[in-house]
């Protein structure tokens, strides 16, 4: 076979790496198609900006070949040309090629650099926060990671692509090695093009461990351990938003990096990270150096470093054995039982590990409490824990939006005279208790058997809001006390491995309970009075309903504290609700002022009967006292009339003149009698010391 050309190597080697590049993508579109997995995706944009490399290298390598043959033909038309001024012309002419390059390198390839930065940050920025908003939004409420389909499609399709994408990545950087050493040849074009194949050789390679990542993790998929995979969707956006900080400040390094004459400079988007998994040799060579620098001698010649150089293979590969034999202990915390799997199924039961076997229905599966266990390294058996003593809640009566919002990033603006509910303990049916960028709140229809005036006529229907919160575990066994009961194995059987989902499936049958409960209840005693009923009715029906599934749980608790009309009928309702209060004001105010007037009419008859017969009582007294009174002063007159008389006349002066001055005054002729008025002070007020303080 005959050996490329040398001068269109480089333009051969990038066009084959472009149509590569592109094949890889289409390969990773189909396959993201075909798992809908959030890695492969990620995958799938950090191999897109890849084909823009190979494209700028195949140009960048065209125009250096098309300079250097234009040099050559200078150099040969200058050894035949008579004269220099016949020619000068026809030379400016032909250098079109050199100035090109000179654009195409000043210009273009840091407008290049800038640009390939950015897309890799976007994609990085897109990806992650997609992520993000997947793994800690309203997506993820449920808690659980969702597998990717069919895993081993994506195994073969990543291996295939690692594969080849490994041979053309290790001879492109092969092919700039050996060049490497090449310098600026005349007229500055550089001797050799074979340097540019090292960057996208390079971002070849991070693609190639990108793939071989996808294929352990989705290697572990198939076995139903899915962290590795969201560890990858997040691992290879993080790999490219720093491959992309990194050409964007090799863009502004270059600018002061100095000039070393005849050495030809790094393209900027030339990434030194990738180079490290390209070329991993270089390490050793540049901890060498950097040892023999600071000690001052060649310590890489020692016979220690020599050692250290052909065991850390061998080392690596012990403390990876090592860390890979530490998967064969399983560590049980309080609160937690394991169930161990061999390649996919549980161990069956043994007497020595199960937790309460005894009273308890047969297990399936083995059980293991608190401590440690030994098991068969990863991945023959895998550990699953199981959380216990873990207290589930669920919520009945919001329905959250499982897609995403359709208001988007935008929040919407509350309906018209509602409130969100600002304490979660205060429940007020008049103030919304879910966003509606959120979700809502579930409609339940309820009959009201108080509003039918006819025998035979159908129910009134009302909508009504209810707020439920369901609390379950694991059964517990019937084994112990009532204090140390412990889970029953057969249960954790049941609630790990027969539903895939079981906390969505208790959050249904809830919603399926209140459902049918709200259909056989009137709905004004429901609010009123029957609360406490219907939360008892409404746990009976629940955990016969997870019995009746083999969920294996039990209810800790089941209560519906908010039972109310929907919030948008506040207003009109507490405008009925205001004119009955009113209505029933009047009828107590009426009901208080008949009383009142009644009562008031009572005590003035009461009083006036009363007044009447004291009257009766003081007039039969008096007139028998005034008679008494007669026969004593007829009897005393008779005895002295005289006497009687005048005591009767100074009687009633003294009765008339008492408490006036009376001044007595004798009747004299010729003469004047001079009467001081004013009343005299007496001793006490004449006698005050006035110079006492």
């Amino acid at each position: 076979m005959r050996e490329m050309p040398e001068n269109k190597k480089v333009e051969t080697t990038a066009l084959f790496g472009l149509a590569l590049q592109l094949v890889f993508l289409g390969i990773a579109w189909a396959l993201y198609s075909k798992s809908d997995s959030r890695a492969v995706l990620a995958q799938m944009w950090f191999l897109a900006p890849g084909a823009l490399l190979w494209l700028i290298v195949l140009l960048h390598g065209r125009q250096r070949r098309l300079a250097r043959r234009e040099r050559e033909e200078m150099e040969e038309l200058a050894k035949t040309r008579m004269s220099e001024e016949i020619f000068e012309e026809q030379e400016l002419d032909r250098m079109r090629a050199h100035s090109g390059l000179v654009i195409f390198e000043r210009y273009v390839m840091p407008v290049f650099s800038v640009a390939f930065g950015g897309v890799l940050l976007f994609l990085a920025y897109r990806s992650l926060g997609d992520l993000v908003r997947t793994a800690f939004g309203a997506e993820a409420e449920m808690g659980r990671v969702v597998p990717a389909k069919d895993p081993l499609a994506v195994v073969a399709g990543m291996t295939a692509m690692a594969f080849f994408g490994f041979l053309l990545g290790k001879y492109c950087v092969g092919l700039a090695r050996q060049e490497a050493a090449g310098g600026v040849g005349k007229g500055g074009i550089p001797s050799s093009s074979l340097p540019l194949l090292r960057a996208p050789g390079s971002y070849l390679m991070g693609n190639v461990v990108g793939s071989l990542l996808l294929v352990l993790a989705m290697s572990m998929v198939h076995f139903q351990v899915l962290w590795l995979e969201k560890a990858a969707a997040f691992a290879i956006p993080a790999l490219m938003g720093m491959i992309g900080v990194e050409v964007l400040l090799n863009m502004v390094l270059n600018i002061y990096r100095p000039r070393v004459p005849g050495r030809l400079a790094r393209v900027p988007y030339d990434s030194r990270l990738l180079g490290l998994i390209a070329e991993p040799e270089d390490v050793l060579k540049t901890v060498a150096a950097t040892l023999d620098y600071q000690f001052g001698f060649k310590i890489s010649e020692t016979w220690f470093y020599r050692f250290m150089a052909r065991a850390i293979v061998p080392l690596i590969l012990i403390q990876l054995t090592a860390l890979w034999l530490l998967s064969c202990i399983v560590v049980v915390h309080r609160g937690e039982i394991v169930f161990i799997e061999r390649f996919g199924c549980p161990r069956r039961p043994e007497a020595s590990s199960q937790v309460g076997n005894a009273g308890s229905p047969v297990a399936k599966a083995a059980v293991y409490g608190p401590g440690y266990h030994l098991k068969a390294p990863w991945p023959i058996e895998v550990a699953r824990k199981v959380p216990a003593d873990r207290i589930y809640r669920k919520e009945v009566g919001k329905i959250f939006h499982t897609d995403e919002s359709p208001f988007g990033d935008k929040m919407p603006p509350l309906p018209k005279d509602m409130q969100m509910m600002t304490d979660e303990d205060i429940i007020l049916w008049r103030e919304l208790h879910v966003h509606p960028a959120v979700g809502k709140e579930a409609d339940f229809l309820v009959p009201s058997v108080a509003e039918i005036q006819e025998e035979f006529k159908a129910p009134a229907l009302n909508i009504a809001r209810v707020m439920a919160h369901v609390h379950f575990r694991i059964k517990r066994s019937a084994a112990g006390g009532k204090g140390d009961r412990t889970v029953s194995p057969a249960a954790a059987y049941d609630f790990y491995y027969r539903h895939a989902d079981p906390e969505r499936l208790v959050e249904d049958l809830s919603f399926r309970a209140m459902c049918r409960l709200a259909a056989s209840q009137d709905f004004l005693k429901w609010i009123h009075v029957d609360r406490a009923i219907v939360s008892h009715r409404f746990a009976a029906m629940l955990q016969k309903a997870l019995d009746e599934n083999n969920l294996g749980l039990e209810l800790v608790y089941a209560g519906i504290p908010a039972v109310h009309p929907p919030a948008e009928t506040a207003e009109p309702f507490e405008d009925v609700i205001n004119a009955y209060q009113e209505k029933q004001t009047i009828k107590h105010q009426a009901r208080q002022t008949a009383t009142r007037r009644v009562n008031l009419a009572k005590g003035m008859a009461a009083e006036v009967a009363g007044r009447a017969q004291s009257y009766g009582h003081r007039l039969k007294v008096v007139s028998r006292a005034e008679s008494d009174r007669f026969a004593i002063q007829l009897a005393a007159y008779r005895k002295a009339p005289d006497v009687y008389r005048y005591r009767k006349y100074f009687s009633a002066v003294e009765e008339v003149l008492g408490g006036h001055r009376i001044f007595i005054v004798p009747i004299l002729k010729d003469e004047v009698l001079f009467i001081d008025l004013k009343e005299s002070l007496s001793d006490a007020l004449m006698n005050i010391d006035l110079q006492t303080r």
